[in-house]
């Protein structure tokens, strides 16, 4: 059976060219070549971008204790930041021309095991304005200290600012105080105005254990001056440091750091004749007086002299200008007496006693420890007698000698006596 004629294939008929303007074709050419130089310069923009950082929220400040005297520390959390950052900050064309110049064939092993982030942060540190001797209401202050700022910024791909972080303190404990003195008593000892003072029955349990005293102003006293004790101790003489250890460990500080202590009790030297007690100075006069007696009785012969009567006129008390452990005292006497030389005559003596004083109310003074004056004179007769003429050589004798040295309190007065003068003896003859 004849086979059935194929038809011919019929040669491939070329495609007609597209019939596009060279005026289009130059200006899809353009916008490609300008899309093309945009994603190029977006890719640059965005890899040159630089990340904004803060700081502040990284820093955390620490404080305890108690208001006056709490301490405080602060940080950087750089684990924190380097866990916000690691994926934000990059090292910079700055930076890697700087890693390539450090480490050079071994640069790209160190860029591929480097965390940006956490070579950024091993520059940031900063310390704190005041760390002790806190209270609340104070504002401390964070302060950065970093060396290489501009470092940083030209290494990597940041922009920040370094201010200055604060923090105001209100977490204190409140400070508690107590009577450093409860209990503490002075004795003062001595005389008058050389007495001393000394610390009696001071505690010693708890908090106590770690005080001592100082008393500012121990020697030199007499009654009526204040004496100031202090609390110390015997580490360390500065009142801050005692205060914040007192602090640290009790939570209480002393009240009051010094107290005032009245002195009181000493005996004292006498200042002025007032104030020798009446019993005193019966004593002194009655010492006088036995003395006259025993004197008459031993030298004067009775048939030529007479001693007509003596009257006691005042006293001279010497007080020392400067600080010093006496006072003396002269009983002044108007003396008259007769001899068969001159006849009646009139004259002055005094009796010293030295180192009165006042004990617990009483007069301390040693009668028997006295001294008459050893001056002599003579009226024209055959006779003398220890003494003066007038007040006026008694006063130059017992006060003026001594003014350099001592002051005085005087209570002489002259007197007119009853005894007889010598014109009345002769009116009477």
């Amino acid at each position: 059976q004849p086979q059935a004629v194929q038809p011919q294939p019929q040669p491939a008929q070329p495609s007609k060219p597209l019939n596009i303007p060279w005026k289009l074709v130059g200006i899809i050419g353009g916008i490609a070549a300008a899309v093309i130089i945009a994603v190029v310069v977006v890719v640059s923009i965005i890899s040159n971008r630089k990340v904004p950082v803060t700081f502040d929220e990284y820093v955390t400040f620490e404080c305890e204790g108690y208001d006056g005297f709490g301490t405080a520390t602060a940080f950087f959390d750089k684990e924190s930041f380097i866990e916000d950052y690691s994926d934000k900050i990059k090292v910079s064309r700055e930076g890697n021309k700087y890693i390539k110049e450090m480490y050079g064939d071994r640069y790209k092993e160190v860029v591929e095991n480097m965390n940006p982030a956490e070579e950024f942060a091993r520059a940031l540190y900063g310390e704190i304005d005041k760390t002790d001797q806190i209270s609340n209401g104070d504002t401390i202050t964070w302060v950065w200290k970093i060396d290489d700022e501009e470092d940083l910024r030209a290494y990597f791909k940041v922009e920040f600012e370094l201010n200055d972080v604060e923090h105001k303190v209100s977490e204190l404990d409140e400070i508690g105080t107590f009577d450093a003195f409860e209990g503490l008593e002075l004795t003062f000892e001595g005389t008058a105005p050389n007495g001393t003072a000394r610390i009696e029955n001071q505690k010693s349990d708890g908090i106590f254990d770690y005080l001592s005293y100082n008393i500012l102003n121990r020697e030199g006293l007499k009654n009526g001056d204040e004496v100031t004790v202090e609390v110390t101790n015997t580490w360390t003489s500065d009142r801050d440091e005692l205060s914040n250890s007192l602090a640290q460990k009790f939570g209480e500080v002393p009240a009051e750091w010094e107290k005032t202590f009245t002195v009181e009790g000493l005996p004292y030297y006498i200042e002025t004749v007032a104030e020798i007690p009446e019993d005193t100075m019966t004593a002194m006069q009655k010492q006088m007086s036995d003395y006259m007696d025993s004197k008459v009785a031993r030298d004067w012969d009775s048939e030529v002299s007479t001693l007509e009567g003596m009257t006691y006129i005042g006293s001279y008390l010497l007080i020392p200008k400067e600080s010093g452990d006496k006072n003396y005292l002269y009983l002044v006497y108007k003396m008259d007496a007769w001899n068969d030389s001159d006849g009646y005559v009139s004259y002055y003596i005094y009796i010293e006693f030295n180192n009165l004083r006042m004990v617990d109310g009483l007069c301390d003074v040693d009668l028997n420890d006295y001294s008459i004056t050893s001056n002599y004179i003579e009226f024209g007769g055959d006779y003398y007698y220890y003494g003066f003429k007038n007040l006026d050589e008694v006063f130059s004798k017992c006060v003026t000698e001594n003014l350099e040295y001592y002051t005085y309190d005087s209570t002489v007065e002259d007197v007119e006596t009853s005894s007889a003068t010598p014109t009345e003896a002769e009116e009477e003859e």
